[in-house]
């Protein structure tokens, strides 16, 4: 066997990568979209496809005009900003295809890297079935243009087009900050290894400063804002633990064995690791960036497999069986990452939360946080918490306070803290009533409901009941 034909002729597998890719993410939009036309992949996308409406309707893309709070300026809020380009169908077509873009920018990425041909299509597949792309690219967040903008500056600059590199990276923070904070370090790492390409690496630096400072002095962007650390439980870290935004175990474990095999005693090496260490640890708080990681655990991790394809082992069915056994770990993650994602495109939830349109525009809507960007859009009402409420000084005040409404059992108290804080509806989704927050059918707000005259149930399904205070 020849060392750099273990997965056949390179433009055919290239090929069936970006057509197998197609087929996948498209046929994830379809399939959601069969659910119901108003189900998308993240509860994310009901957020940025709410403010790309509201700034293709009014203008304003640095203020949140229904919950009324400074937001960060952001490139996407524009995308969809003329009436020729509809709003569903874009966020549902446009991640497509900037995922397919971004496989093949990976692939001629690990070109430049010199990585050997089997060593980069196996990179380039353990990216394409990645946890985090399939997530990312069938959802509407900023992350759908960072990516594949940030490979390319990459690509320019390690192909000595200096001026398409700097503009690439200009654009980076005005989609997402952290991500160009990594951009930022892993320059500034560049800019003492590459001597040849010091001026360019200095140019791409100072095109991110720049363009940071100009949308925070011009546009309305927020470094404060998107400077604060998500809320999410480390055990959302892993797909395999149930979490979304999510790393693979398996293709970690193979990134680790790919650090050690090209692991070498030089600078160039410890930078390296030093950055991966470094842009993992920071991805526990800032999710954004773990898209990015991904990138470069994803070259290591081809890196990993093809090692193990070409060691010699004494006893060769063991091999085999180990090679099974990773591609069916890898296959795995996929469609837990996948199955995890469709958790939350139900039809019943959809048509729950589009009822809410007809109370009262000025009435509040209590639920849990992940709820908050679908109420806010297909109702078209105000969550009392969303899933970015965390970014806010009242984020720690409303979170207790909606925890002590969830488990009040006095109607004096309750209708007390429901007045106060304006709210006349509370949506109960499937979760909350099995364990997300109560665990039992009386425990609570689910007394009152079962018991006191002032509420009434006004929608009821499977997935979704909704109570209206009448007190």
């Amino acid at each position: 066997m020849k060392k750099n034909n273990l997965l056949g002729k390179e433009k055919n597998v290239l090929a069936t990568i970006l057509i197998i890719s197609t087929i996948v993410l498209g046929g994830l939009q379809f399939i959601s979209y069969t659910v119901h036309e108003k189900a998308f992949m993240g509860d994310e996308t009901y957020y940025y496809m709410r403010m790309s409406g509201q700034y293709q309707d009014t203008g304003v893309a640095n203020y949140d005009l229904l919950k009324e709070r400074s937001v960060s300026f952001n490139l996407l809020y524009l995308v969809p900003g003329t009436p020729a380009m509809p709003l569903e169908p874009t966020a549902r077509f446009l991640p497509v295809i900037l995922g397919v873009i971004s496989v093949y920018l990976f692939y001629v990425l690990t070109k430049i890297f010199k990585l050997d041909k089997d060593e980069r299509l196996a990179s380039t597949i353990i990216f394409a079935a990645n946890p985090l792309f399939v997530y990312v690219f069938t959802s509407f967040t900023p992350l759908i243009l960072a990516v594949p903008i940030g490979l390319a500056g990459t690509i320019f600059l390690f192909r000595k087009k200096f001026v398409l590199a700097t503009a690439f990276f200009a654009v980076l923070p005005l989609l997402s900050f952290t991500p160009s904070l990594l951009a930022f370090a892993c320059l500034l790492a560049l800019l003492f290894l590459r001597k040849d390409m010091k001026a360019a690496v200095a140019a791409s630096i100072s095109a991110i400063v720049v363009a940071t400072i100009a949308s925070w002095l011009f546009l309305g962007f927020s470094p404060d804002l998107e400077l604060a650390p998500s809320q999410e439980l480390l055990s959302s870290v892993f797909v395999e633990l149930g979490g979304i935004k999510a790393y693979s175990i398996i293709i970690i474990a193979l990134a680790t064995m790919g650090i050690i095999a090209t692991w070498k005693r030089d600078i160039n090496s410890l930078y390296l690791l030093l950055i991966t260490i470094i842009s993992l640890i920071a991805s526990l708080f800032f999710s954004e960036i773990r898209i990015f990681v991904t990138i470069i655990i994803s070259v290591f991790a081809g890196i990993g497999i093809i090692n193990i394809a070409r060691m010699e082992w004494n006893v060769q069915p063991i091999k085999n069986i180990t090679l099974i056994l990773v591609l069916c770990s890898i296959i795995f993650s996929f469609v837990v990452s996948i199955d995890n994602a469709f958790s939350q495109v139900n039809a019943e939830k959809i048509n729950g939360m589009r009822y809410l349109s007809t109370s009262d525009p000025e009435d509040i809507i209590l639920s849990v946080e992940e709820n908050g960007f679908m109420i806010s859009y297909l109702a078209g009402r105000r969550p009392f918490i969303d899933g970015f409420s965390y970014k806010y000084e009242y984020y720690d005040e409303r979170k207790e306070e909606a925890m002590s409404i969830y488990y009040l059992r006095d109607l004096a108290s309750l209708e007390e803290k429901l007045q106060e804080n304006n709210i006349n509806y509370i949506l109960l989704d499937y979760n909350m009533r099995h364990g997300g927050v109560w665990t039992s059918s009386e425990e609570g707000i689910l007394f009152l409901f079962k018991y006191a005259n002032e509420f009434v149930r006004i929608f009821n399904n499977e997935e979704v009941m909704i109570y209206r205070y009448i007190g």
